[in-house]
């Protein structure tokens, strides 16, 4: 009887296929059984930054741009510190009570007298005016000038600050010119301000307080006296007659001493008789007064009054001792 057997090779055949159909299925829901795959090289991506540069002293400070792009920039605050050797916060107040105002002119090298694109007070942000930036192009360079004025009024307060130093901190920002939603406001620039005080008014020199020259003089002449004055006209400006009057030093009316025919340059002289001695003996030490006046009478008549000429000099001599001579003590109008 005939015995039939699976072969053995045959059950191998199986299994092999099924291991090759299981190993050549792809994993989950795909149907495609295979794939081609390339490889592509993505650059690493980079965030933009402003590169803003800020550099200078005094009062000119350079800014720069290698952002690789437009920059818009401002000045953004302005401080004033203390600076130099004994410049104190006290100092530092008084400055700012004086009011000074600070401008910021760009692409100068000097501040002029114009007005500066922004202005501030000091320890306060910048006012912008309208279009408060300033463009910088990529790459460019440009300066800030810096210029601080003292208010009106302030010259007293500022001459006691006179060669007082400050600094004044600048603050800027700057932003992308064609917009953009981040900004760079670490940047800042340091001038170093000097007060310089106008002086104090000179005041003109007065002139030394001297009194007036008497309208008459007295000239010791060897023993006699020569008296001399001037005449503005009076009521008979071509006088050329003059009487002399006399009275004792301690006053008392006036006598009539004699008259006197006088030129261009009125002047009488005197003598020692014309000092009248004393009751206690020769010594004539007892001054005098004598004055003048035109003589307006007729030749021959007698004046109606013994009184002086008005605005004339009076003047005051003495006959010392015995010596016979006159000594002129005081003239005065």
């Amino acid at each position: 009887m005939r015995q039939y057997r699976t072969p053995t090779i045959f059950v191998l055949v199986v299994l092999a296929v099924l291991v090759l159909i299981v190993l050549a299925t792809p994993a989950g829901a795909t149907r495609a059984a295979w794939v081609s795959q390339d490889r592509v090289d993505v650059p690493g991506l980079t965030m933009a930054e402003i590169r803003f540069g800020v550099t200078g002293g005094d009062d000119v400070a350079t800014l720069t741009n290698s952002s690789g792009f437009g920059l818009a920039y401002r000045p953004a605050l302005a401080e004033v510190r203390p600076a130099g050797t004994g410049t104190t916060a006290e100092h530092l107040a008084a400055l700012l009570a004086t009011g000074p105002a600070f401008s910021y002119h760009p692409g100068a090298t000097e501040c002029s007298g114009a007005a500066g694109r922004w202005t501030a007070t000091a320890g306060g942000p910048v006012d912008p005016a309208g279009d408060s930036r300033e463009p910088l192009p990529e790459g460019a360079a440009e300066t800030l000038c810096l210029a601080v004025a003292p208010a009106a009024g302030q010259d007293e307060a500022l001459r006691a600050l006179h060669g007082r130093q400050f600094d004044v901190v600048t603050t800027l920002e700057a932003v992308p010119a064609g917009g953009g939603s981040w900004s760079r406001t670490d940047s800042s620039w340091t001038a170093r301000y000097v007060v310089d005080a106008p002086p104090a008014e000179e005041q003109p020199a007065e002139e030394p307080t001297t009194a007036p020259a008497p309208a008459g003089r007295c000239t010791a002449d060897g023993k006699d006296a020569v008296l001399s004055w001037s005449w503005a006209g009076g009521t008979d400006p071509a006088a050329t007659r003059w009487e002399v009057l006399r009275r004792p030093g301690t006053g008392g009316e006036w006598t009539s001493l004699r008259l006197v025919e006088v030129g261009a340059a009125p002047e009488a002289r005197l003598t020692h008789l014309d000092v009248p001695e004393t009751d206690g003996g020769p010594s004539k030490n007892v001054p005098y007064e004598f004055t003048v006046r035109p003589h307006q009478a007729q030749e021959g008549t007698a004046q109606e009054t013994t009184a002086p000429g008005p605005g004339l000099p009076v003047w005051t001599l003495v006959s010392p001792g015995n010596s016979k001579k006159l000594e002129c003590q005081a003239v005065r109008p």
